[in-house]
């Protein structure tokens, strides 16, 4: 072996103590010029070393290009010392000067040593960094193209610099396919990452990596397995470096989305279990508060859970603090506040998520998930006041939106909500179809995993099928209502299902009875109501419609013990409101039917003892301002053969507006021996005349 020159010890003391500053002897041609050329080298190599401690040592950047100038000056066309200058700019990742003088230096290697492999490699590597710093793609398919060179000199046995070649190739494609938004673009870059996986890498920032491209993919396209494997990649990232908060809080996110898709509590659990680890290792980092708190809004909407958010209030403060006027926090921030004021009647946290969403929007006007929130706050404004203005204002909202992404199935819904209302205060039919249509939008645009959509088109269409008197309208009421029950079962099994569903399914199926005379519809609304008591026993609107369906079950079945329920239940409800006027006329029919049933002309005292009991319901009915309860007066009196009373109610039912359609009062089997009289067909021509001088 060759001894090593003078010269070249005395620069090789040089660096091994860092004492750059006496190399200055050695800065000029002349001290250079007439060194053998592996002197030259190692001078080179020196001054590398000189500009690299500058650098890490944030001493002047310019010194520093100025020292590797020097570098090239001593040894020129030399492509080790080259790729030096080309290693130390590159450490520098995020300086774009430094990027742009180690590409040319690359052009210079390359052309002197065109089958390098690490040189074809670094270079993707220039391209790809540029790419992300400019987020232009065309440095990124440059990128692909160094890669691709480089693969044509690449061989075995792989060193672990060729383990990463394949992540970063993946890495190319895997910001290709942000850029172009195409599964095919991923589907590459995830066929890199495989290859660099068969190759034996498994360092925890790769396996960081890997997740994201298969989270990515997963959302775009919808399939959960690539989202179930990325959550494995993350959980190899975070085993396999304890201090690492971007996994965590992307492991927390994967687990975030599961969770929305398959409403499952574990994952939940999981989440929240991630992101308190992330927040932990990173609590400077306001994502990770933000996207936190949205993961509590979204249970806590969900389950009506009022702890969880009233914590998302917590982290959506802490995200703000430290990113103040951010609109993505400000938005998650206003949906909290509105959930909770919605659930509490509190005007001021409503009108504080309407300041908030407004500031968001001001802040990032094309969000369309602002302008559903904005809606669904005036939405919660407008019912709080029961004021059809704030309904059209939320309308305006959600139709904006629309016009900004008509996918967006929550716009829908939100416009669907807010029409039904408007029919509702309004009793326009009009404006409740329209709801009904935007529930089928809903469904068009993804919106089917939500069980309480399911819910409220179900309400809607019960609504209006009621109104217009239709039959296949309360039968598709029933479908929606089973379907939000399906749904919630499937995710949550019979625990916490909400006591208005089933107050809802239960009214569905009375009002299927009436149309039917089916006694089954009956029979399962009276079980489905129970259940809905169970639940809430303090839910008077179900102990009221179970009276309802326990009355028409005995009326169709002629069972008295259904009837004796029924009187028990309304008898509870008036002791606990005694203005009820509507259960006071339903508890006359109840006792009305019992009446009838009962009634032996051989023990008359039982039959006459519940008609007075049923007049003395009526009367008391039409007292607080019912006016149906006239026309059953009318009815009792008929049936008890007092057909002078019978003719005074139903003349005063007419003038108060408490007549029941035509076609009723001529198929009614009460006022059968009424409609014999002269008096009652004097009142028919009467009624006749008032609709003909009407139309």
């Amino acid at each position: 072996m060759q001894e090593k020159s003078d010269f070249i010890l005395q620069i090789e003391d040089i660096l091994a103590r860092q004492a750059f500053d006496e190399l200055a002897p050695f800065s000029t041609p002349q001290a250079w010029q007439a060194r053998t050329q592996e002197e030259q080298e190692v001078l080179a190599a020196a001054q590398i070393a000189h500009a690299k401690k500058r650098l890490d040592t944030d001493q002047d950047a310019d010194q520093a290009i100025a020292v590797l100038d020097l570098a090239a000056a001593i040894s020129p066309a030399n492509p080790k010392i080259l790729y030096h200058q080309v290693l130390l700019l590159t450490s520098h990742p995020h300086n774009r000067l430094f990027l742009l003088r180690a590409n040319r230096l690359l052009e210079e290697v390359l052309a002197l040593l065109p089958e390098f492999f690490e040189g074809w490699y670094t270079w993707g590597n220039v391209q790809l960094n540029m790419g992300i710093l400019s987020k232009d793609p065309a440095f990124l398919y440059e990128a692909d193209q160094k890669y691709s060179e480089a693969f044509s000199f690449w061989k075995p046995p792989i060193n672990p610099a060729q383990r990463e070649y394949f992540w970063h190739w993946g890495l190319c494609w895997q910001m290709i396919a942000k850029h172009s938004g195409e599964a095919s673009d991923y589907h590459k870059a995830i066929k890199k990452y495989r290859q660099a996986v068969e190759d034996g890498l498994t360092e925890p920032r790769f396996c960081n990596s890997f997740g994201n491209a298969l989270f990515d993919l997963g959302l775009l396209i919808s399939r959960s397995e690539y989202i179930l494997e990325a959550i494995e990649w993350y959980r190899k990232a975070v085993a396999a470096k304890s201090i690492f908060p971007e996994a965590w809080f992307n492991l927390a996110c994967c687990y975030q989305r599961v969770f929305q898709n398959t409403l499952q509590d574990d994952f939940f659990m999981l989440a929240n279990s991630s992101f308190q680890e992330a927040s932990q290792q990173d609590p400077n980092h306001p994502n990770i508060w933000c996207k936190w708190g949205m993961l509590e809004t979204y249970a806590g909407k969900l389950n009506h859970n009022l702890e969880l958010l009233q914590q998302s209030l917590e982290k959506f403060a802490i995200a703000d603090r430290l990113q103040p006027r951010n609109p993505q926090f400000l938005s998650g921030w206003a949906e909290a506040l509105m959930l909770i004021g919605s659930q509490e009647e509190r005007i001021d946290l409503l009108r504080d998520a309407e300041q908030k969403i407004n500031l968001a929007i001001e802040l990032a006007p094309n969000q369309s998930h602002f302008w559903y929130i904005a809606g669904t706050t005036l939405n919660e404004i407008a019912r709080y006041f029961s004021d059809a203005k704030y309904y059209e204002k939320a309308v305006e909202k959600f139709q904006f939106g629309i016009s900004l992404d008509r996918t967006d199935h929550l716009l829908w819904y939100g416009l669907a909500l807010a029409h039904y209302a408007i029919g509702e205060l309004r009793q326009d039919t009009a404006m409740i179809e329209k709801a009904v249509r935007y529930c089928s939008r809903v469904i068009e645009f993804g919106g089917e995993m939500l069980p309480h959509f399911w819910n409220d088109w179900g309400v809607a269409l019960m609504k209006l099928g009621v109104l217009n008197n239709d039959k296949r309208l309360v039968q598709s009421a029933v479908e929606k209502f089973e379907q939000a029950l399906s749904r919630h079962h499937e995710h949550h099994g019979a625990d916490g299902v909400d006591a208005e569903w089933l107050y809802n399914y239960g009214c569905a199926l009375d009002f299927l009875g009436d149309f039917n005379d089916d006694e089954r519809y009956y029979e399962k609304a009276i079980q489905v109501l129970a259940q809905a008591i169970a639940l809430d026993p303090s839910y008077t609107h179900a102990r009221y419609n179970l009276a309802l369906a326990l009355t028409h079950l005995g009326e169709i079945t002629s069972e008295a013990e259904c009837l004796f329920k029924a009187n028990d239940l309304f008898q509870a409800i008036i002791a606990q409101d005694a203005e009820d006027e509507m259960s006071w006329n339903d508890w006359g029919l109840c006792l009305l039917h019992l009446a009838d049933l009962l009634h032996d002309p051989g023990q008359p005292d039982q039959a006459a003892k519940l008609y007075h009991q049923a007049e003395h319901k009526f009367l008391h009915a039409a007292a607080l301002g019912n006016t149906q309860s006239l026309y059953n007066l009318a009815c009792l009196h008929t049936q008890t053969g007092n057909i002078e009373s019978a003719m005074h109610y139903i003349e005063r039912a007419d003038t108060t507006g408490g007549l029941p359609p035509m076609e009723d009062i001529l198929h009614d089997e009460w006022l059968e021996p009424l409609r014999q009289t002269p008096q009652f067909k004097n009142f028919l021509l009467h009624l006749s005349t008032k609709k003909q001088q009407e139309s």
